[in-house]
């Protein structure tokens, strides 16, 4: 009963884990657009490419890795004697990458310093969708970088098999499954359902907004309205006022109401007229006629402009009034921007509102960012302005309310905007004033992402608390190779086996293989050693030559399963099937034999086959 109630387990497990394989693999196009622009602005800001590739391969090769341990783990589950708490650990780790794909999210990089980020853009942000299964496992997806998956996968497979795996598995892996992963689907149905309207796909529209409106959740007002707008356009001029009535019934404060009361007005004018789908060539029309408007008399454009962004026969034509007026120099088209800006239309305008003087705002668009954040008490809408306040390059109102901000979430936002603006100085004086660890732990991981190695590096070396210099070291290897100096001297000088464990993820994170091969091979210590042996085979295939060597010459059965699982974790069939050819002791080929059985490998297969037609 025992067995069989723990096979199910299992099961869930790895359906679970299958999930976040895919999630991982499922790299939104913006993302690779981020990345391309984030690139262009390293190289002109004078990075070397020589340094650029060599990180952009080993990034590569970190996150080939992290996907091949993940394939495998959901098989590892049913198999017996492997240590899946280290694998999973590697997850917590790497999504502390996924800060830098949020860069991907930004219109223009103008003001950010790439140059002071260690590791290229274009492999980080392919790391970015951990942000948001790590995120959502461990609580929320703004605040769970460093501590989701850490907390739900880790927790959920090492307590689990330690003999409380159906506590580990609701605390984790079933947390991504509640509140966080309604909040993602409600976004992911919100954007496919704006996507579909500004192609014209009316039902397709119609369907995702109805999804999102019966969530009930944040964007469930602005659904009910984009809902009626579609309803609108496929001519059901019924089911549209329906839907209008109900968001002012549902919903009697939302800042949508306004819109609503337009779109109203609209329908029942038309009532007596047939609604077209097709009304495509109008926009083209109307979009060519406004920007001749706009280069001729853009004084008298302005409120054109501003009219056009409520209205409701053509998002394009929207979207383009919105983005001509962010362009104009104008202070009659600032004055509505930042109007908008203010809170005095709807949600989504706000937003791009903020964007936009963020963007294109220059002094008078950070003046008015800061008071926008001042006179704002929604949390959302601060996050916004402190993104928009990094894409203008204000360091200092950045630092102020790093320093100053009493609500614990939005100052949170702002220690990381100040890593990703390379706000070293800053960043450092925040750390030595700061009294809370928490906090601190914010602090380091922005300071990692200015790429500040000699900091962290000091603080790995020196800091007496104990959880931050295990954070800091954890920073040192996410920099790569040129850390490694450091954490071997932490490694030789410091006898604490914890510290040292922590080293050697470290080492790992960083792609030291040789470094990695030479403890699996010499280190003393029972413990560090299999732990080293066990990085070697997440570390890949090249891995191969120095496991095996261990096999052959440590006659150590513990030694040995350890070696045969790192062959197993490194994808290394031919390997196993060297070792089970030659292995005399049933129970070490029995082992072998059994990871064998979970490769989807020719070669394992093969042996598999011969071994049955003896």
């Amino acid at each position: 009963m025992a067995k069989s109630g723990m096979t199910m387990k299992n099961k869930m497990m790895s359906a679970a884990l299958a999930t976040i394989v895919a999630l991982a693999l499922a790299i939104p196009a913006s993302a690779q657009a981020g990345a391309s622009a984030g690139r262009g602005q390293g190289k002109s800001s004078g990075s070397g490419t020589g340094s650029g590739a060599q990180s952009t391969a080993r990034t590569h090769e970190a996150l080939q890795r992290a996907q091949a341990a993940l394939d495998r783990a959901g098989d590892v589950l049913n198999g017996n004697g492997l240590d899946l708490a280290e694998v999973s650990a590697q997850l917590s780790n790497l999504s502390r990458l996924s800060e830098l794909s949020k860069l991907s999210e930004l219109g223009s990089l103008d003001n950010l310093h790439l140059e002071n980020l260690s590791l290229e853009l274009a492999e980080l942000t392919r790391l970015g969708a951990l942000a948001q299964i790590q995120g959502g496992i461990g609580g929320g997806v703004p605040g769970g970088v460093g501590g989701g998956i850490s907390g739900g996968v880790s927790g959920g497979i090492s307590g689990g098999i330690g003999g409380g795996i159906g506590n580990g598995i609701s605390g984790g892996v079933y947390a991504f499954g509640a509140a966080n992963e309604q909040e993602e689907r409600e976004i992911s149905l919100y954007n496919d359902g704006t996507s579909a309207m500004d192609e014209g796909k009316w039902e397709r529209a119609l369907d995702k907004f109805s999804q999102v409106a019966e969530m009930h959740g944040k964007k469930a007002d602005a659904a009910l309205y984009y809902k009626a707008r579609a309803q609108n356009k496929l001519g059901r001029r019924d089911e549209a006022l329906g839907t209008l009535s109900a968001l002012e019934k549902e919903y009697p404060k939302s800042r949508w109401l306004n819109d609503a009361k337009q779109l109203e007005i609209e329908i029942k004018q038309k009532s007596g007229q047939p609604v077209s789908v097709e009304g495509q060539s109008d926009c083209e029309l109307k979009l060519y006629a406004l920007n001749g408007l706009q280069q001729a008399d853009p004084e008298r454009a302005v409120p054109l402009l501003e009219k056009m962004l409520h209205g409701s026969d053509c998002p394009k034509l929207a979207s383009q009034a919105f983005f001509i007026l962010a362009q104009s120099g104008s202070q009659q088209a600032r004055d509505v921007i930042i109007k908008i800006a203010r809170g005095e239309s709807n949600p989504d305008l706000q937003r791009k509102a903020i964007q936009a003087l963020g963007m294109y705002g220059g002094s008078y668009g950070r003046e008015a960012l800061g008071q926008v954040f001042t006179s704002s008490a929604d949390v959302d809408t601060k996050k916004s302005v402190l993104r928009a306040l990094m894409m203008s390059g204000d360091k200092t109102r950045m630092f102020d309310v790093a320093k100053t901000e009493k609500l614990p979430e939005v100052r949170a936002e702002a220690i990381r905007q100040l890593g990703m603006m390379g706000g070293r100085e800053e960043i450092w004086q925040l750390y030595q004033t700061e009294s809370s660890v928490e906090v601190k732990k914010q602090i380091l991981q922005s300071m990692w992402m200015s790429g500040d190695r000699e900091r962290v590096g000091q603080l790995a070396m020196k800091e007496t608390d104990h959880s931050l210099r295990i954070a800091a070291i954890n920073d040192l290897g996410l920099m790569g190779r040129d850390s490694d100096p450091i954490l071997v001297n932490i490694y030789n000088s410091d006898p604490d086996p914890e510290i040292r464990k922590k080293v050697l993820n470290a080492l790992f994170l960083a792609g030291d293989r040789e470094r990695m091969g030479e403890l699996a091979q010499k280190e003393k210590n029972r413990d560090l050693r299999l732990s080293a042996i066990n990085y070697l085979g997440l570390m890949g295939k090249q891995s191969d030559e120095i496991l095996i060597g261990i096999y052959k010459s440590d006659p150590d059965t513990e030694v040995r399963k350890k070696v045969i699982n790192a062959l197993f974790l490194a994808g290394d069939a031919k390997g196993l099937v060297e070792l089970a050819r030659n292995e005399t002791d049933p129970n070490l080929k029995k082992a072998i034999v059994s990871q064998l059985s979970l490769m989807h490998s020719k070669d394992a297969t093969d042996y598999l086959m011969e071994l049955l037609n003896k």
